[in-house]
Parts: C-alpha cells; structure tokens; sequence
C-alpha cells in the first residue's frame, strides 16, 4: 500500500497564513502604548484624525473619544508612537493646542487650518504612567530655559495673575508661572521664572513688589501723575530690586523664597533692619492713625507706626480706666543715620533720655486735611509735662521703652479756650449787668435832673432879679454832683462794673497776643524754639 502524498498546493496557504502572522505580530509589535486622557470636553478633538504632538512633531493619534460612566467628562483614547513611548512618565503635561487670545498675544493661529491637536510635554521622572487629566491651560514657561525659579508669597490682598510679566527697569526678564492661594498660611503663592542672564541680577536680598500702572504723588509743588507702559496699564506686573545704598548679598538659585510687597514703597520700608521700638500713650482721639504712618521729627521721617493701637496684654487701666491709648513704634536708624553711622540701642536711648529731659515729645498731627491720615509728630516743647511715672513702668512690664507724648496743637488750643469759656462762665455776670443797669438808670435820673436844673438856670440868668430861684437852682445842682460823689452807692457800683470788665480783659490777654503775633497759632500751636545741639565729648 503507498503512502499518501501531500499535494505542493497546501504550502500556499501554508505560507500565507505564516506571512499573516508574522505581519500581525510585526503590526502589534510595533505599537505604541495606549494612553487615556481625561478632559472636561473633546472641543475640537477627532477620533483617527487628531494628533499628539511634541514639539511640532507627529508622535501619537486619538483613537477613540467617549463619555464617561456618569457622563460628567470626556475620556481619549490615544495610541504613542512606540519610539516616544519613554515621554509618558508621571510629571508629563497634557493641554490641547488652539487659538488663544492672553497676556502673551494671540497663540495656535496654525491649528485654524490643520485643526486642534495635543501638546505632550515629558517630564524628568522615571516612573511610566498611562493616565493624565488635560491641562486646561497651556503650561506657562519651558523648563529647559536657563534661569531661576522663585516663590513668592503675599500677605496682601493685591495680587497679581499667571502671566503677569517680571520687569527689572522696564524690561521684561520673566513671568509668573502660577498663582495659588494657600489656605493654611492665608498667604498668596507664586511662583516666578527669571530668565538668564538676568537672573545675575537677583541677590539674597532682593526686594519683589507688584509695579503699580499709575503713580499719583502730593507734595508742595503739586500733583505729579507717572504712567507705565501700556503693559504694565492693562495687566500690571512684577519688579524687583534693591533698597537705596544697598548692595547684593548673594545669588540666588532655584526654589528661593521671597515675600510680595504690594508697592515699591512697602519694599523699601520693609528693608530697615536697624530699629529701636518703643511705645507711646495718648489721651486723645487716634482716628486715621495706623499700621505705616510715618514719624516725623520736623518733616525728616525717623520711624513707622507698627500697630495702633497696640493689642497686646497689658495693665487693664491704662485703657479701661485711664482712657489711655497705647501706639507701638519703631524708630528707624537707617532713615536719619548714614550706613556707617548707625548707634547701637544703648548709645540711641542715652541720647533718648537726655532729649526727653530738654522736652522732646511725641504729638498726633494732620498730614492731609483732604484725607485726613495723620501722623505723629516729634519736637522739643517748652511747656512739655513731666513724664509720667506708671506709663513708663507700664512700657517698661510690656518690654519696651516709653516715648512721652503729650495733646496736639488743636486739643491744646481746645482746652485753652474751654478753660476761658468756664471762667467767663464763672464770672457773675448777671449781677453785674444788673448793677450796670441800675448805674444806667441812676444815670438817667442824673442827667433828667441836671436838665431841670440847666432849665432853670436858663430862667435865673433870663430874669437877673430872681435870686431866690437862683439859690434854689444852685442848692439843687449841688445834690445832684453829690450823687457822683466817691463815696456814693452810684460810683460804688460803676467801680465794680468797670473791675468786672478788667477781668475778662485780663484773661483773655494771653490768647489775644498770641493770635496777634502768630495768625495760625490757633491751628498749628505757639513757636518753639529749636533745640541747641550739643557736640558729643565722649570720644
């Protein structure tokens, strides 16, 4: 019996379903991972036409576009090119390119004709990820640009958004990247990019502020108004720098932390290092006097108000019974002293002591009567009170020295004139406008009698014959001059009368003067002299 042939037609498909398979698996093989992205919505995504794209380079296609389970959010399916497939690791960023309008100017103007696509930026770790929730914006700066990345952070309500640009005199050196608000510290979280070589020019102690479009400034010679570039007007932005007569510390390198000042002003004041506090009572009103109102000691500003009033535990009756308001202050050396110059605490308050003694002390003043802020005011006073004992160990259990202080201008002038106003008040003056009438009436009766008496005389001289008319005219003008007499009740009273008036006259002599010799002495307080500097022999 022969044996069974196999027929050479069976190796055609044979063969074929071989090469199948081998095509197959090349197919498979060559497949990237499948990767889901997870979006709010597909807006101008196509399943099987949109791209993945990394920098202008094809690297992956949307598979499929879904909805979710509970239809809340798109899920995509895309398949990576198995070259790229090392780009999907966990810090890897997804955002989907199209036409923008920002801070920047007008971005994916190209995706109008080739149509929306995703943006795949890789990230530095190790670990692959097949999972990632799209961006919503577009990632701002490349992290492959040389330079430093900062944070920052605000303790004010003035903030700033991702995007803001980062200028250092007028040009821009970077951008904020992100903006965050932290709930545990209630501080505003930034992180800013400052791109090389300008970042050499960020040291240790580099002050940040928010650059304000408009600068309005007050003073003697006018309103002066500064405007920013168009930029800065519509968006704002971020500069830094250093504080006058500073110089860099040190360079900075990325993840440095530095604080937000909301103006250049607040940066600038925030930098006084050398400082002595101390606190100050007032028996008066400290309306519009805060936190940053400045100290002045005849127009130069030696200090800051820190808080006013002061909060802190201390003896209940200088407030409560006392109606004593307690101001802490600092008093600035770098305000007044040149670098070098700078006394150390102990020599300031030996120089604070001997001043006190020769009268200086501290007085809340208006600064703007437009808006009222007000400021405390140091000078030497003649009529200076002494110092007051139990404030001053009250500054002294609270841990600071005391300023003396003593009322302002207008509550001295105040209760000068409340104190003239009781004393008029206390002067009998219904008494002695009833004795000046009845001195008037007196007078009225004089002078009716007198009247009849000239009459008559007239009469005698008319007819020369009456001499008894002209004895009896001449007996009757003699009682009416002894009513003039210095003993008599009329001259008594008119004598009080005119007492009485020297009195008031007499008070009011002091204010009258000093209004005469100085006009605004009523708003602004009498001269004072100035101080005579004594020159230091302890050397």
């Amino acid at each position: 019996m022969s044996k069974a042939k196999i027929s050479s037609v069976w190796f055609v498909p044979i063969v074929a379903a071989l090469i199948g398979l081998w095509m197959a698996y090349q197919h498979y093989s060559s497949l990237g991972p499948l990767v889901t992205i997870t979006m709010p919505n597909a807006d101008g995504l196509v399943a099987g036409k949109t791209m993945l794209k990394s920098r202008s380079v094809n690297i992956g296609k949307v598979e499929s576009i879904i909805l979710s389970d509970d239809y809340s959010h798109t899920i995509v399916q895309a398949r990576i090119d198995k070259p790229y497939a090392g780009m999907l690791v966990e810090d890897s960023e997804l955002w989907v390119v199209k036409p923008r309008i920002g801070r920047g100017g007008v971005s994916g103007l190209t995706t109008i004709l080739s149509g929306a696509y995703i943006e795949v930026r890789p990230g530095d770790s190790s670990e692959r990820k097949k999972s990632y929730q799209l961006l919503n914006e577009p990632p701002l700066g490349d992290p492959d640009r040389d330079g430093v990345r900062l944070s920052l952070f605000s303790t004010g309500s003035k903030s700033v958004e991702a995007g803001t640009p980062v200028n250092y005199k007028g040009f821009a050196v970077g951008q904020v990247e992100q903006v965050s608000y932290n709930t545990e510290t209630g501080n505003i979280d930034y992180t800013l990019f400052v791109e090389a070589p300008f970042d050499d020019l960020l040291a240790s102690n580099s002050k940040f502020w928010i650059q304000s479009a408009i600068q309005l400034q007050m003073n003697t010679a006018g309103l002066s108004v500064q405007l920013d570039s168009m930029e800065s007007l519509l968006s704002g932005g971020v500069t830094f720098g250093f504080s006058k007569d500073e110089l860099p510390l040190g360079k900075v390198k990325s993840g440095d932390s530095f604080k937000l000042y909301v103006s250049e002003k607040e940066a600038t004041e925030a930098s006084f290092e050398h400082y002595v506090p101390a606190l100050m009572f007032f028996e008066e009103s400290i309306a519009n006097l805060g936190a940053n109102s400045p100290i002045e000691f005849r127009g130069i500003r030696v200090g800051t108000v820190i808080e006013a009033p002061y909060r802190k535990p201390i003896e209940s009756e200088v407030m409560s019974k006392n109606g004593i308001i307690p101001v802490l202050v600092h008093f600035e050396f770098e305000r007044w002293f040149d670098p070098g110059d700078i006394p150390t605490k102990e020599e300031w308050y030996a120089d604070m002591e001997e001043m006190i003694t020769r009268g200086f002390r501290a007085t809340i003043q208006t600064g703007n009567l437009l808006t009222g802020a007000r400021y405390i005011d140091l000078d030497f006073y003649d009529d200076a009170a002494p110092v007051s004992e139990p404030l001053t160990k009250v500054a002294h259990n609270a841990g600071f020295k005391m300023m003396p202080t003593m009322p302002s201008g207008l509550t001295r002038m105040t209760e000068q004139i409340s104190s003239i106003m009781n004393k008029i008040e206390d002067l009998p003056l219904e008494t002695t406008v009833a004795r000046l009438n009845a001195v008037l009436g007196n007078a009225n009766k004089a002078m009716a009698t007198f009247d009849g008496a000239a009459a008559k005389l007239d009469k005698i001289l008319v007819n020369e014959e009456s001499d008894a008319d002209l004895a009896a005219t001449l007996e009757q003008l003699q009682k009416t001059l002894a009513t003039y007499d210095s003993s008599s009740a009329l001259h008594q009273d008119l004598r009080q009368t005119v007492q009485s008036l020297e009195h008031v006259l007499w008070e009011l002599k002091p204010l009258l003067e000093m209004v005469n010799q100085k006009p605004d002495a009523l708003i602004f307080g009498g001269q004072v002299q100035d101080p005579v500097l004594k020159k230091d022999t302890s050397e």
